[in-house]
This record gives C-alpha cells, sequence and structure tokens, in this order.
C-alpha cells in the first residue's frame, strides 16, 4: 500500500500554511469567524499565489496559465497544478479560485495536520487547534509568527517588500480578517496602506478580484444548485423494515441506502419536517465543517433550563464550547481514573461480590450499578446510588419533554418530578459540603475540584445556577457507560472464543489478586479487550443519533440546507455500512486491527460523537469500560439464557439494554 506523502516528507511552509497560522485564533480553537466562502476562495487563491511563486502559473485580470507543469515536490500544491494542467480551455482566475474552491475544507484539515506535525500547532480533542508556545522542533524559531510579520508591514511605510509578503497582505484582507486583528479605528486609519498593498502585485489583485466576484455570485449559483429537491421519507418505508429490535443504527442506516445522505421525514407529534443526514461521507463532512453551520443551543436550552443552568457543555458552542472544555478537561481526563486504580480495584470487587452463581441478573441495571459508585466516588467524592433513581427519572423526563418533544411540557412540573428536582438539589449540596478547603486538604482532585476552580475564577461564565447540571454528569454517566458495558458483555457471552482471551490478558493484569499499576493499562496488554469494546459500540452505539439546528445555510452532497433546518445527525449509520463494514452485522473484532483497520475510513466510526461536541471524556470511559471488563471475565463465566441471547434494544433515552435481557454468571476465580 502506498504511503501518504505528508508522512514521508514534510515541504517547505506554504502561502496557505501561514495564512491558516494567521487565522488561528486560541481563544475559540479555531480559524476566525470570517465569511465560509470567502474563506474557500482564499485557500484555493493561496494556492494559486503559491504556483505562481514556484513559477508554475501566470496570471493577470483576463487569464490564467500554466507556464511550467513540473511537479513542485508538495503534493498538495501538485494536485491543484494537476488540474490546472488538465484543462484544455484557458480560464481567469475567478474560474480557479471558485473551481478550487470546493476542495478547500479537505485542503484545509490536511494543512492543519502537516502544521501539527512542524510542531507550530496543536490539536485537542474535538478537532480544536492552538498555536504552539513555541515552534520547539519544528522548521521555524521561536520568533516566527506570520501575524506579526504582515502586521509590521502594514504599520510601517516601507516599499522593501518580499512579494510573499504583499500575496499574504491581500490574502487575508480578501478574508476580510483584518477586522479580527485591529480595533474598527486603526484598521480605518491603515485601510489605504492595506489597499496600496494588495494592488501591488497583478497576481494579488487578479485573486482579490476573484474572491470578491465569486461572493456576489454565489448566491445565484446556490439558488441552482438547491433546485435538487431532498427526497422524503415514505411512512410506509418506515413501517416496511421489520428487522427494528430498538437499535437505530442499522434503522438509519436502511434509510440511507434506500435514500440517500440527504432525506426529509415527517412523523406527525414526533419528528415534523426533519432532514436526517448519514452516511460516512456526511460525517467526515460534519467533523470538518459542522462548527460553522449548526448549533446545539436551541436543542438543549430547555433540558438546561430544566435543571436551573444557563449552560452546559454540550449546549454550548463556538468560543464558549471551546473555552468551557479547555477549562474542565483535566477534571474529564483519563488520569483522573487511573490515579484511583486501588480504590478503583476495591469498589468494583465489592459490587462484584454481590453476584449471586447460577441467578439470572438484568443486564444493564447490573452494569449501571456497579458503575455508579466508581464513578460518582471519582468525581464527586461520595456515594451517589441514593439519589440515582431521583436524577434518573428527572432527566429522562426532561428530554422527553424539550429533545425529544414526546410529552407535553406540564410533565416536567408534576409534583413527583418536583420532588426528583429537590432530590438532585439535596445532592448537589451534599456534594459542596464535601468539598469545602479543609475537607478536600489531603483529597485527590476530583471533577468537582476543577468546576468549581472555574467557578470561582469567573462566576458569570460558570454560575451557581450551572452546578445541578454539571453535578448530575456522573449519575448520568453510570447509564451510558453502564450501558457500554452491557452491550460489551452480551457480546462475550454470545462469542466464548473471544472471551477467553480476554480472560487471559486479565489473567496476565490481575494475576494473584494483585491491583495492576496504572501503567500497565496500554493497549499493548489489553488488545481484545479494546476491540471488544470497540466492536460492541460499533453495534450497540449508546448515542446512534444527535439534533442539530441550522444558523449558517449550507450545503451537503449537493443539497441545500436553509436557516433553521432541524437536523438528525445519525452519526452511527455507517456503523452498519456494508461499503464500509465487511458483514457488519457480526461481531468482528479483527476488524479494528491491521491490516483491516475498517473503523480508520473518515467518518465510518462515531461512537463518541462527531466534529467539536466529541466527548470530552471518552478516553476516560474507554478504560473504564477495559478496567471492569476484565475484572469481570477474570471472576466469572457468562452465559445468556435463551430468551436473552438475541439483543433487544432500549432506545431512549440513549440506547441500552432492554430490561427484559438477562444473564448468568459462573464462578470462574474467587473474588
Amino acid at each position: 500500500m502506498a504511503k501518504n506523502p505528508d508522512s514521508v516528507q514534510l515541504p517547505p511552509i506554504t502561502l496557505l500554511g501561514e495564512l491558516i497560522v494567521i487565522l488561528l485564533n486560541d481563544e475559540s480553537g479555531y480559524l476566525e469567524n470570517v465569511n465560509f466562502w470567502n474563506l474557500e476562495c482564499c485557500i484555493s487563491g493561496a494556492v494559486l499565489a503559491d504556483l505562481a511563486l514556484m513559477g508554475r502559473i501566470d496570471t493577470d485580470l483576463k487569464q490564467l496559465v500554466v507556464v511550467d507543469s513540473t511537479e513542485t515536490g508538495d503534493d498538495i500544491l501538485d494536485s491543484m497544478l494537476a488540474s490546472v494542467v488538465a484543462e484544455e480551455r484557458t480560464y481567469n482566475a475567478q474560474y480557479w479560485v471558485e473551481r478550487l474552491a470546493g476542495s478547500a475544507d479537505v485542503l484545509l484539515e490536511r494543512v492543519l495536520r502537516r502544521l501539527e506535525r512542524r510542531g507550530i500547532l496543536r490539536s485537542h480533542s474535538g478537532g480544536f487547534w492552538t498555536r504552539q508556545r513555541s515552534a520547539r522542533g519544528g522548521d521555524f524559531p521561536d520568533l516566527w509568527d506570520p501575524r506579526a510579520r504582515i502586521m509590521d508591514i502594514v504599520f510601517s511605510d516601507t516599499m522593501l517588500l518580499d512579494p510573499r509578503d504583499v500575496l499574504l497582505v491581500g490574502l487575508v484582507d480578501a478574508c476580510q480578517a483584518f477586522q479580527f486583528m485591529m480595533e474598527p479605528e486603526e484598521l480605518e486609519a491603515h485601510r489605504q496602506r492595506i489597499d496600496f498593498l494588495g494592488n501591488l502585485d497583478l497576481l494579488g489583485q487578479s485573486i482579490k478580484t476573484a474572491v470578491k466576484e465569486s461572493y456576489v455570485s454565489l448566491s445565484m449559483s446556490r439558488r441552482r444548485i438547491a433546485r435538487k429537491p431532498i427526497p422524503k421519507i415514505r411512512l410506509r418505508d418506515l413501517l416496511a423494515w421489520r428487522r427494528f429490535n430498538g437499535n437505530l443504527a442499522p434503522f438509519f442506516n436502511f434509510l440511507h441506502d434506500r435514500y440517500g445522505p440527504v432525506a426529509r421525514i415527517n412523523i406527525p407529534l414526533l419528528l415534523r419536517n426533519v432532514v436526517v443526514l448519514s452516511g460516512a461521507a456526511t460525517n467526515a463532512w460534519l467533523n470538518r465543517n459542522s462548527r460553522l453551520f449548526m448549533h446545539s443551543k436551541r436543542i438543549l436550552s430547555g433540558l438546561e433550563e430544566a435543571f436551573g443552568a444557563t449552560r452546559s457543555i454540550p449546549g454550548l458552542d463556538g468560543a464558549e464550547h471551546y473555552r468551557m472544555r479547555k477549562l474542565l478537561r483535566q477534571g474529564y481526563a483519563r488520569s483522573m481514573m487511573l490515579e484511583r486504580v486501588p480504590e478503583l480495584h476495591s469498589m468494583a470487587k465489592e459490587s462484584l461480590a454481590r453476584w449471586k452463581v447460577g441467578e439470572p441478573r438484568e443486564l444493564a441495571h447490573s452494569c449501571r450499578t456497579m458503575l455508579l459508585p466508581q464513578l460518582s466516588e471519582a468525581m464527586l467524592s461520595m456515594d451517589a446510588r441514593e439519589y440515582f433513581e431521583d436524577v434518573y427519572e428527572f432527566q429522562h423526563r426532561a428530554l422527553a419533554v424539550y429533545v425529544q418533544r414526546s410529552m407535553p411540557a406540564f410533565m416536567i412540573k408534576t409534583r413527583a418530578m418536583r420532588r426528583k428536582y429537590v432530590r438532585m438539589i439535596e445532592m448537589v449540596e451534599q456534594v459542596r459540603d464535601r468539598h469545602t478547603p479543609a475537607r478536600r486538604e489531603y483529597r485527590p482532585r476530583d471533577l468537582v475540584d476543577h468546576i468549581l476552580a472555574v467557578h470561582q475564577a469567573d462566576q458569570q461564565f460558570l454560575s451557581e445556577a450551572d452546578m445541578p447540571f454539571l453535578f448530575a454528569t456522573p449519575v448520568l454517566a453510570s447509564m451510558y457507560i453502564g450501558a457500554a458495558l452491557g452491550f460489551s458483555l452480551h457480546s462475550l457471552a454470545r462469542h466464548p472464543e473471544i472471551c477467553k482471551q480476554v480472560q487471559k490478558e486479565a489473567d496476565a493484569l490481575f494475576a494473584d489478586g494483585r491491583t495492576p499499576d496504572p501503567s500497565e493499562f496500554n493497549l499493548a496488554n489489553i488488545d481484545v479487550t479494546h476491540r471488544v469494546i470497540m466492536e460492541a459500540l460499533r453495534l450497540y452505539p449508546i448515542i446512534p443519533i444527535l439534533m442539530r439546528h441550522v444558523v449558517n445555510e449550507c450545503m451537503i452532497e449537493g443539497y441545500e440546507l436553509p436557516v433553521g433546518t432541524l437536523v438528525v445527525l445519525a452519526q452511527a449509520a455507517p456503523h452498519y455500512s456494508g461499503d464500509v463494514f465487511a458483514n457488519p452485522e457480526s461481531f468482528d473484532v479483527d476488524r479494528f486491527a491491521a491490516p483491516r483497520n475498517e473503523h480508520r475510513r473518515r467518518g465510518a466510526f462515531s461512537p463518541f460523537g462527531l466534529g467539536t461536541h466529541l466527548c470530552l471524556a471518552h478516553r476516560w470511559v474507554e478504560f473504564q469500560l477495559a478496567f471492569n471488563l476484565l475484572l469481570i471475565t477474570r471472576h466469572f463465566e457468562l452465559e445468556l439464557p435463551r430468551d436473552s441471547r438475541r439483543m433487544k434494544v432500549d432506545p431512549v433515552p440513549s440506547s441500552a439494554p432492554h430490561h427484559s435481557i438477562k444473564f448468568v454468571v459462573g464462578q470462574r476465580l474467587p473474588i
């Protein structure tokens, strides 16, 4: 298999690379909020400018011509050059700016990765990016900063100018990005100088003109494309799919196969005029671009209000979302649980000691009650088991009322729900009482410590009103992670040959009843266990769909989504696509190992969400699932009653094994 050229050798920094560094905003974790079409055109314009500087093309206001078709050695530039060379007719720069703009999002992602490998940028979970504090280990000295360089040129009156810098000023201006780099009065004072620099170079003039004229024609071209109708999902097709067992992932893949990546669904009282997005290619697009066009705030604002909160991590978007993730990421880090491995081991064994050999046990409930004390102690420093049912039922009702819209609003205000809300507030007060400075002095930091630190630093950004939602996280997480553990156990019980491989890894880690060192929980030691968990999450994704509102008009797979469109992101539909996964309905852990690595195709595997809303705690979740799965299989053999061999899924409020699914344990090793 051919190697990716980017992984073999990194070409010199390009104008496009410098443009991306200039536009990156460390506070939002992404590019400045420039007009997306302007950005796409400037990305393609930067590629053309690089080709011109290398002597491959030349342009004026009327035509763009190839003067040297020799490859540059930069695969990004060479792919664009090949497109120009292959065209028999001669077109102007505007034509090529518009044509190449269609590849802008892919080019942007590749350049970001390249800058990361140089040590210039750093990637963060959720698709966020920031500049490294220095370029140590990269190609440039600590003082290298293209933004500072072009600002020096704008603020000076020197005429000793590098053509590269002149082009860069023109590109930044074409993006209308100087407004983010200067105060309005400052920009007005230097507007004449910016215009002068932008007009010095003929190539810069043609690119800037192309960007402006392309933007003028954009709305007309979009209207032409928008005439492609979005197919409507017929109710009889929904009813015709008779294999539904509660698992939404194969259901939405069925709709994708029949209707394509974009389809409209209208079910009275449930989903009214909703657009469904599905497929691996659509997932890849959403990973790159959803932050620019879609928000979650309107979807979750009612849920937040039910908890009395003004904000939450899943309900935030843009710069505030990145800021919240950045401030709380240590509270959700895998290291938080690794530090507590002895405590975790003790609590897990205590739970397992209550499992009676030969007695059928409800799968989902058993896993949830095993995980709840571990999560609540690690995150809240208290055992929240007595509050679980109240918090869970209140959250379930709030989801039904405000997100799923399957219940009227008064159902969250019944006397029973008010009592459950009071119980949740009682839990919040207990948590706060346990986190006074005196009581925390000799305790390891937990999630609440991080939350309170953020609150104390900025009480407007994270207020006391937001605490109930955040403090309920461990209780609710036990439901989600417990479901994933249940699906994994069920899969192992149906595949005893795989279970024996997991038991072998468990015996090595917990030999003679010892508590493993945290460093031992690495992929080399738990390879099969990790693949079992990933395959179970593929077959039974806990959150198979997400909902968003379109806030900026966008085009997906040739279909236009206007502002205000309610969309369902069927992120897990590709999990059951035969084009992505071989025999997708079968349990096959080898699909996650080399040389197959089927999950690595872009957009194929999304068990923890998409784009910037990727689960902040996904590495913690993977570890905790592995730890408990290993411990269970070390001490017990797993069996399924005949009526529980076929999985049935409860799809709301999130996917979980149906309450009718039972399992039986047989003693393997004493606890």
